[in-house]
């Protein structure tokens, strides 16, 4: 879908917050734990035998998963579970809403796909006045590709990233390249 249709189909909302997330704190303790627990499975495997051999190698295949999977993890699973890493960072008003929206609002007419897996770093998260969340859009500043919180692709002309970009951070919303923020 194009960013046109994905502000068309979104469902009413009344404010909307931006995070921050794989990236951070709470991504390096997270990754630390994991890989302390990795470390003390494998010295585990070393002396044991039988049962337990299969029960160690098991473990250390969901450590080892949950490592993989911590960096390909949008802002939310299932449309409530927040990613464990996530901060929200600023509430935007209905002004701020209506600049993204004439962002995403315009026709694609340069897309380019980079050959590159994007980490989703940042996110739109539209909520209900009763709080409810609505709809999510997370964005991968680096590699320019956008997914809705159910797992659709988003394509946006090449300009709207960097205004974006550009429009989050004057909003208060601070963007990084890398791990850190």
């Amino acid at each position: 879908m194009t960013s046109v249709e994905f502000w068309q189909q979104l469902p009413p909302f009344e404010y909307l917050v931006t995070y921050s997330f794989n990236r951070g704190p709470k991504l390096q303790q997270l990754q630390h734990a994991a890989d302390q627990e990795k470390r003390a499975l494998r010295l585990q495997l070393l002396s044991s035998t039988g049962p337990q051999l299969q029960q160690f190698r098991a473990a250390l295949r969901r450590c080892e998963a949950f490592s993989s999977e911590l960096l390909n993890s949008p802002l939310t699973t299932d449309g409530s579970a927040f990613n464990l890493t996530a901060t929200p960072i600023t509430t935007l008003d209905a002004a701020a809403a209506r600049e993204i929206g004439a962002l995403l609002s315009r026709a694609v007419l340069r897309h380019f796909d980079w050959m590159c897996s994007p980490v989703y770093r940042d996110a739109l998260a539209f909520h209900a006045a009763d709080g409810r969340l609505r709809s999510v859009l997370n964005i991968c500043f680096q590699c320019d590709r956008m997914r809705t919180g159910t797992g659709h692709e988003v394509q946006a002309d090449a300009a709207v990233y960097q205004e974006l970009k550009t429009l989050l951070q004057r909003l208060g919303h601070p963007i990084a390249d890398g791990l850190e923020v």
